[in-house]
């Protein structure tokens, strides 16, 4: 059973996000807008950076609940990017690699920080599945 679930709320009808803060580090300008779109009608504020500088830029000039990232852009090894990513935002937030993971070890994508890997391509139910996995943890421990 999900937190949402607990809750009394079937998320599969009303996939509502609670208006947090997502920053979404993706380079491919089709996929980024997509998600931005998908994320906002889920009530989320959504940043979008189209680089992994500019990601890390933006993680340390402004609190984000989640951070949705490509592993595979130009200008930054994946793994690189999500240490400062992890740096900049304090920590806190979870990071959601949405590549293709299957030439890393969870332990070795764990211990850069990425909270859990989706592949490529995903469903919109399986993207706010593991939203609701990595967001609301301690929700579920709490009830």
């Amino acid at each position: 059973m999900t937190a949402l679930q607990h809750l009394g709320l079937q998320k599969r009808n009303i996939h509502d996000l609670g208006f947090i803060n997502v920053l979404i580090a993706e380079d491919d300008t089709l996929s980024a807008d997509m998600l931005q779109r998908l994320l906002t009608s889920w009530k989320a504020n959504v940043t979008i950076a189209h680089s992994s500088e500019e990601a890390v830029s933006k993680a340390g000039s402004r609190r984000f609940d989640l951070i949705l990232t490509d592993l595979q852009m130009s200008d930054m090894e994946g793994l690189e990017a999500v240490r400062q990513l992890k740096d900049k935002a304090s920590g806190s937030a979870p990071i959601i690699a949405l590549s293709d993971c299957s030439d890393l070890t969870s332990r070795t994508w764990k211990a850069a920080g990425i909270s859990e890997c989706l592949h490529k391509p995903f469903s919109n139910d399986e993207l706010y599945d593991v939203i609701d996995h990595n967001m609301y943890q301690e929700l579920r421990l709490v009830c």
